[in-house]
Parts: structure tokens; C-alpha cells; sequence
């Protein structure tokens, strides 16, 4: 009798910063195509306003049209640097991410103003902002950052002083990481490699979760260590709706904090992708 040969499954594919997906690739293109689309309506608009185009108000239809296109332009330009925002939670908000979420704002609103004449109906008025302001709550509530529990941080350890430096964003390999995937079986994986001169560290860690509990601690290891400090940025790939927080980062080792938004009532576990620049 022969035995089988024994198959080997082929170990996960390395994560990279440089690698683009179609699906980040559209995100882009959708982000920058709204935001032209509200530039090109504000300029169509302040033509027409100069000309004397534009001096009757607006039928209450039109209106509220006119508010519903806007505002799904307006949230589709912001939402996502606001999901990146909140991946990349505890960093310090800069100039570059409040005109990334700013300014689609600012042109909604000029929009808005530039269309509400003198002797708009109530009626009319409200259906334009209506939307608009509809659109910006929605957009707080789906990506407000959650709050880590107290007990879960070190007291004298502030939380943006352990994630990335001020002005750094999240790399752009978290819009493709949702392809990866870590074996059943396997808590960890990581690749060290260098890229532009800087040593990465990058991969993905498993979160499990007894039944009923709703926080812990994951710890990643860095061996050899970094010679600084690293900029950790950590975001939850797969698994239920869960929020990850840097907690310490040490060029030996990070601790992150991931938190579920529901407690589950069954075992549960979430991935985080993880990627540290030494």
C-alpha cells in the first residue's frame, strides 16, 4: 500500500502597501467624480445667478430633487475619508482631513443658499436642506468612533500617542485587505519586508471573543524589534462589526484593543488587519 501524499495548503498571500484592488480603484474614482459633480453644479449655478437666470424660487418638486442629488453627491464624496478616519482612530485630525470632509460640505451648502431665493416657499426650503442635513447626521452616526472602555487602556498612555504620527493617514492596502483571508486554524500571519526604505511589518491577527464578552486585547510581537517606534494603523477586516483601538506601540510589540459594537452570544472572533512601519 502507498500512502497519499500529503497536500500542503498554500500559505495566505503576503498583504502589500502598493497592491490596488478594483474595488479601491472605483472608491477613488467615486469620491473624485462626486466632488466634481457638486464643483460643476456650483459653477452652473453661479453662472446662471449672474446672468439673471436664476431670479424665480423654485417649485417644491424641484426642490426636493435638487436637495436629494446634492446631498447623495455631498455623502458620497466624504464617506470615505470618514471610514478611514475612524479605522485609523486616535491619530490627530489634520488640515488635509477636515477639507476632505469640509469642503463637499461647504459646496452642498453654497448649492443650497445659491438655490433658495427670496420668497421660497417654507415648504420648498425644507425639502432642499432636509436631505442635506439628513445626509451629514447619517454620515456622523455610521462612522462616530466608539468609545474604549477605560479599563482596557493604560491610564497615563493617551491613545494618540500610540497610534500613527500626526498627518498620517491609514495606508491604502486597508481598502483590499478584505481579500485576504487567515486559515481557520491560524491565530496569526505576518511578512516583514521593506518598502521605500522603511521596515513593514504587515498582516493580520485573529480577535476571539467568548460568548458574551464584547472586549480584548491582541498582542503582536516584533522580532527583531524596530529601531523606532513604529506608526501602527489596525483595522477589523471580516468577523461581526467590531472597532480596534492602538492601545501601545513599542518597537518590540503593539497591543491593540478590539472592541465589538454587540456583544455576541456565541463564540466569535474578528480579524484585524495590521500594518507597522519601523
Amino acid at each position: 500500500m502507498h500512502a497519499a501524499p500529503l497536500e500542503i495548503a498554500a500559505p495566505p498571500r503576503p498583504l502589500t502597501l502598493a497592491r490596488r484592488s478594483a474595488t479601491a480603484i472605483l472608491a477613488h474614482v467615486v469620491t473624485w467624480a462626486c466632488l466634481a459633480g457638486l464643483l460643476v453644479a456650483a459653477a452652473v449655478l453661479a453662472a446662471r445667478r449672474a446672468q439673471g437666470m436664476l431670479a424665480s424660487p423654485l417649485p417644491v418638486a424641484p426642490m426636493l430633487v435638487a436637495g436629494m442629488f446634492v446631498a447623495t453627491l455631498t455623502v458620497l464624496a466624504q464617506w470615505r475619508h470618514a471610514r478611514r478616519i475612524v479605522a485609523s482612530r486616535g491619530r490627530t485630525i489634520t488640515a488635509a482631513d477636515v477639507a476632505a470632509l469640509g469642503s463637499p460640505a461647504a459646496i452642498a451648502v453654497l448649492i443650497a443658499a445659491m438655490i433658495t431665493l427670496p420668497g421660497t416657499r417654507f415648504a420648498a426650503a425644507a425639502l432642499l436642506w432636509s436631505p442635506l442635513l439628513a445626509g451629514q447626521a447619517a454620515l456622523v452616526w455610521l462612522y462616530r468612533p466608539h468609545a474604549i472602555a477605560p479599563h482596557q487602556r493604560d491610564p497615563e498612555l493617551p491613545v494618540a500617542d500610540a497610534t500613527s504620527a500626526p498627518g498620517e493617514s491609514a495606508p491604502q492596502s486597508f481598502d483590499e485587505l478584505g481579500e485576504e483571508h487567515l486559515p481557520d486554524d491560524a491565530t496569526q500571519h505576518w511578512t516583514r519586508r521593506t518598502i521605500d526604505g522603511a521596515d513593514v511589518l504587515e498582516g493580520m491577527a485573529r480577535a476571539s471573543f467568548a460568548a458574551g464578552a464584547r472586549a480584548v486585547n491582541v498582542h503582536v510581537g516584533i522580532c527583531p524589534p524596530f529601531a523606532n517606534v513604529p506608526e501602527v494603523f489596525a483595522e477589523p477586516i471580516d468577523g461581526p462589526a467590531a472597532t480596534v483601538a492602538v492601545a501601545e506601540a513599542l518597537p518590540f510589540g503593539v497591543r491593540l484593543d478590539v472592541r465589538l459594537v454587540e456583544a455576541s452570544h456565541a463564540e466569535a472572533s474578528v480579524i484585524v488587519a495590521v500594518v507597522a512601519r519601523g
